[in-house]
């Protein structure tokens, strides 16, 4: 459990407003180490600017749609070296982003390539198929190269391009602007999933044998009636796009696995990525974009798994969500779906943006960052350009905290994966959104429930999910006999994907009863029960009462920190005193023993 900061306060607030000349805004706390800023080359004066904001080092990305070999061992690094002078010319360091994925057009003639083929579409794409029995010796081939050319010491740090159409841990999207330009002029972009090639469907089958041992097993999971594993194919729902919920116990059992094996794909690919990389670059600070604007399922990105992964070969991992959607739906969406598997399993998590951010919003980016317990912050070099007042003001925020949360909210996983069309559970992240107002929160799926990760909170919150693993239930089932508090939002009976029904496992738990449309009531409530049966100062709602668009985190260190988002002054009261927020700033506030 973490451990509560007592109940007797003295506050100290940092009111300065901010002017129109670059002031720097006052921590009342005693602020953590400096997060690592980074961001992307620019022109020379460019670079000095963001230097003088704090940003240590700048990226580099190859062409996200080839490789540069432009011929059998014929490289062309003309653009990174040109990226790796200009660091050294503004005395930064230098980070590179490459992209081997995209085989470049002499590769594609040769029989080692395996494209990637949609199982809806039929569509070949010139990246290469994860399942490819090349790629791995191909990414190892591009690692080296790079090593050799630039040595141990010029590159700071790497991204790691792993697949997709922008280099992500993902599958492509099926819409990458340049790639229906370049390689299929005629093509309609579409989303698919991307394992139509007969390695892919030879991996499958291997899955399905490692966990059922025998075809009768097999069919019985699966109410199939296949005759051999030779024989056995992917669920109907994986080529029919108008399937929007798997319905019955037996079809949803051969859906899961089928999602199972494509997220694990992904998962053990981005691993070999991993593994290459740290091989060739021993030292080097690398990174995964893990990123999709979503937790849809074609995109193959266990966004729990990964960090997992990541920590075995000691890699960041870079979020490509902030400031993705306003402060609080961000929040309760992709943000903590990533950050809180980063926190679980001790991997450093940065964020990026997935574009231009305008001053006000790299505001609510640094509370972000902090919210999340950021090691670094990336940005597009546009960005803080625009925005270097800002980064002035709030440079004292930007530093590695360790936030106060007690409450959860769960991440319904596998009712999530047996709605193909759902692109991110729904009333999870609108209520979410409403409760982030008067409370911090981190999101737990079913995989970190199951590895134990319920025991760094006194609550978790139940917002929608009816079909649910067993042995997911059957620990929070025991957390709850430990002292746990469940809070469920769902008005249906819950169940697991066989049909039983879970409230026969769990045992205990408080019911809201929300209305699905009031989500504002909802959230209300939410925190009602909370407050009621949580009496402690550690609680980040005893200090936000209000749904004002003030949000606000608590901090290990004892300090507050709030966020007003809203174009309004606003004014809070925490303890006896009074906090002047300024209209889209942050402010700090300290609350300790006397």
């Amino acid at each position: 459990m973490l451990s509560p900061i007592k109940s007797i306060f003295v506050l100290s607030v940092a009111a300065t407003a901010l002017s129109a000349a670059p002031i720097v805004v006052p921590r009342s706390g005693k602020a953590g180490p400096p997060m690592l800023l980074g961001t992307s080359v620019m022109t020379d004066d460019q670079n000095k600017i963001v230097k003088s904001i704090g940003f240590s080092h700048s990226q580099t990305d190859s062409d996200h749609l080839t490789v540069n070999e432009t011929a059998p061992g014929i490289w062309d690094w003309s653009q990174a070296d040109a990226g790796l002078a200009a660091m050294k010319k503004a005395r930064m360091r230098w980070q590179y982003f490459p992209h081997l994925h995209w085989a470049p057009e002499w590769y594609q003639k040769t029989d080692a390539f395996v494209p990637s083929i949609g199982l809806r579409s039929k569509r070949k794409l010139a990246a290469m198929s994860i399942w490819s029995p090349d790629i791995v010796r191909w990414f190892d081939h591009g690692y080296a190269a790079l090593a050799k050319h630039y040595g141990p010491t010029n590159i700071y740090a790497i991204y790691l391009g792993v697949h997709g159409d922008f280099g992500e841990t993902i599958f492509p999207m099926g819409w990458h602007p340049d790639e229906k330009k370049r390689f299929a002029k005629d093509a309609v972009p579409i989303a698919d999933f991307w394992c139509g090639d007969e390695h892919a469907k030879k991996d499958f089958r291997k899955f399905a044998r490692s966990k059922y041992r025998t075809i009768g097993k097999l069919n019985v999971a699966w109410a199939t009636h296949f005759s051999d594993f030779g024989e056995m194919d992917y669920p109907p729902a994986a080529y029919d796009k108008t399937v929007s919920v798997i319905k019955t116990a037996q079809s949803r059992r051969h859906w899961l696995d089928f999602i199972e094996w494509y997220y694990e794909s992904m998962t053990r690919f981005t691993g070999d990525v991993c593994r290459i990389a740290r091989h060739h670059f021993p030292d080097a600070l690398l990174e995964l974009p893990v990123g999709g604007g979503s937790e849809d399922l074609m995109y193959g990105q266990d966004t729990t798994a990964i960090p997992k992964i990541a920590k075995k070969y000691d890699v960041h991992i870079r979020s490509t969500h902030g400031g993705f959607q306003p402060f609080a739906q961000n929040y309760a969406g992709m943000l903590k779906k990533i950050a809180t598997p980063c926190k679980f399993y001790n991997v450093p998590h940065w964020l990026e943006p997935p574009g231009a951010i305008t001053p006000d919003g790299e505001v609510s980016r640094i509370m972000e960052a902090v919210s999340c317990g950021n090691f670094g912050f990336w940005d597009w070099g546009a960005n803080p350009l625009t925005a270097a007042d800002t980064f002035r003001a709030y440079t004292n925020f930007l530093t590695r905290e360790t936030p106060v949360v007690d409450v959860a909210l769960f991440f319904p996983t596998t009712d999530h994966r047996l709605h193909p069309n759902q692109i991110f559970p729904q009333r999870l992240q609108s209520v979410g959104a409403e409760l982030r107002d008067v409370m911090d929160f981190d999101m737990v799926d079913e995989q970190l429930i199951s590895e134990g990760a319920l025991k760094n909170y006194r609550a978790l919150v139940w917002i929608e999910g009816r079909i649910v693993e067993k042995e997911a239930v059957e620990k929070v089932a025991r957390w709850i006999k430990r002292g746990g508090l469940l809070l469920v939002c769902e008005t249906n009976a819950i169940e697991t994907v066989e049909g039983e029904r879970v409230e026969k496992l769990i045992g205990g738990g408080v019911r809201v009863k929300c209305d699905t449309g009031a989500k504002r009531q909802c959230a209300q409530m939410i925190r009602d029960g909370l407050s009621q049966r949580m009496k402690s100062s550690a609680n980040n709602f005893e200090f936000d009462r209000k749904f004002d668009g003030v949000y606000t985190t608590l901090l290990r260190n004892g300090e507050l920190i709030l966020h007003n988002s809203t174009d309004q002054t606003r004014t809070n009261r925490i303890g006896d005193r009074m906090v002047i927020l300024p209209p889209k700033s942050l402010r700090s506030a300290v609350v300790s023993d006397k």
